[in-house]
């Protein structure tokens, strides 16, 4: 999901799918509109809020962090492990 919506939000290179989940997605042409237009897409995909605390660079600095912060924040609204929050 994440990779879905960072295909149709961002011009990324080489495109999301074909990034690890370590490299740098502000490397591969994230700005900082298209990380607002995806930080939208995913709360309202996956019905949860990122906290202020979370708010920042860093979440959206890798495929690998912001899976991470949609996986936790999921199961801390639902009590349960989340699986295919990256697909």
């Amino acid at each position: 999901m994440v990779r879905a919506q960072l295909a149709a939000h961002a011009e990324l290179h080489p495109a999301a799918d074909q990034l690890a989940r370590t490299d740098d997605l502000y490397d591969h042409g994230l700005t900082s509109l298209a990380s607002a237009r995806i930080m939208l897409a995913v709360e309202g995909e996956l019905g949860i809020e990122f906290p202020e605390r979370l708010l920042g660079k860093a979440l959206f600095s890798s495929i690998g962090r912001l899976t991470d912060a949609c996986a936790e924040l999921v199961d801390a609204r639902s009590g349960s492990v989340t699986r295919g929050v990256a697909s």
